[in-house]
């Protein structure tokens, strides 16, 4: 049976369909509205086998980290188009729509879950999930990159932190699917884009010492969420001991809060705007994100440098933190003791 492929093709003349053989692709040559290209033919070639069986996750075709550039020098007079979508293609088949929002989980070639993505994102005021859910095809390009660190939650949303943004080195990797009660697995590979000169021993350097500073940020930023937990459960029982006229207690406690100030504006400059980082030096967290921005390519003797200097004062604010966690301890017992709520179990030092 035939059935209409548009796609997004407009109704006209088409004077010539190739197939691009390397990738696959297909290539539609119209008269009026240029190259029309498909990206990656597999789902619709094995389509009557996927709708055959009700649900289908497809193998991903390799995919290229090519290194992206901005040169628009000249598209202004002549013809420029889209870049094709970059990442890795994840096309699945589904006779019905799942409940929730589907999810999928990339694993590196150890089996270990790199990436997961699931959930809800507004988009015109709506929830819209970040597969798509439809009946019939759908695609989700994963952008190569792995989960990302632990956001500060007191910072404004700018400011939190990314939610991905280290890329993963070229190898063999595997997506995990869900559909109507059946778990796929497909295996593909990542290759480095064919112009670069980078070696996989560099690849894997970089991707390394990203996830060694993505794990110090992510650990500064627990840090300042319990520091904001304490805020909060001081102020209150500040407020309470005023208002009981324990002057001891009130003391301890203002203590306590000056303390908690001096470690926080330690950890971090706590920007607000972009104008902030002009006006003032970073701190701990503004340090290792520069050190990790520098470590994103390859890693040379001044960003090793730089890295061993961060990490020294990494060690030095974890200590900060740790001692402070730990002289909480006499305050939390006289806060017990008047009856008001004490330090939060979720605050404990870092490691």
């Amino acid at each position: 049976a035939w059935h209409p492929f548009l796609n997004g093709i407009s109704h006209v003349s088409v004077h010539d369909i190739r197939m691009q053989p390397a990738f696959d692709d297909l290539l539609i040559a119209t008269h009026g509205r240029s190259v029309y290209v498909m990206d990656d033919m597999r789902p619709i070639q094995e389509l009557q086998a996927a709708v055959a069986r009700g649900a289908w996750l497809f193998q991903p075709r390799v995919s290229y980290e090519y290194s992206l550039h901005e040169n628009d020098e000249g598209t202004y007079t002549r013809y420029a188009a889209d870049n094709p979508p970059y990442g890795v293609l994840i096309d699945f088949y589904q006779a019905q729509v799942q409940r929730g929002a589907p999810s999928l989980q990339i694993l590196d070639a150890n089996g270990h879950v790199i990436r997961s993505i699931s959930g809800t994102h507004k988009v015109g005021g709506k929830d819209v999930p970040y597969i798509p859910n439809k009946v019939g095809l759908n695609r989700y390009v994963w952008g190569f990159t792995i989960d990302g660190p632990v956001k500060y939650n007191g910072a404004p949303e700018m400011f939190q932190g990314p939610d991905t943004i280290i890329g993963v080195p070229p190898g063999e990797y595997a997506v995990r699917m869900t559909l109507s009660g059946h778990t796929y697995l497909q295996r593909f590979m990542v290759k480095p884009d064919p112009r670069s000169h980078f070696t996989q021993a560099e690849y894997e350097q970089t991707y390394a010492l990203g996830k060694h500073l993505q794990a110090l940020f992510s650990t500064v930023d627990v840090m300042l969420n319990n520091l904001d937990t304490v805020r909060k459960t001081l102020a209150d029982a500040f407020d309470s001991a005023q208002k009981a006229k324990n002057t001891s207690l009130a003391g301890q406690i203002a203590a306590a809060q000056s303390a908690r100030d001096a470690v926080f504006n330690s950890l971090t400059a706590n920007y607000q705007n972009s104008e902030d980082s002009i006006e003032e030096a970073g701190k701990l967290r503004e340090d290792i994100e520069s050190a990790f921005f520098s470590a994103l390519g390859l890693v040379t003797p001044p960003v090793t440098d730089y890295v061993h200097r961060v990490e020294g004062e990494y060690a030095n604010g974890v200590s900060r933190y740790n001692a402070y966690v730990r002289s909480l301890s006499v305050l939390d017992a006289s806060l017990k003791s008047a009856g008001l709520a004490s330090i939060p179990s979720t605050v404990k030092e870092v490691h």
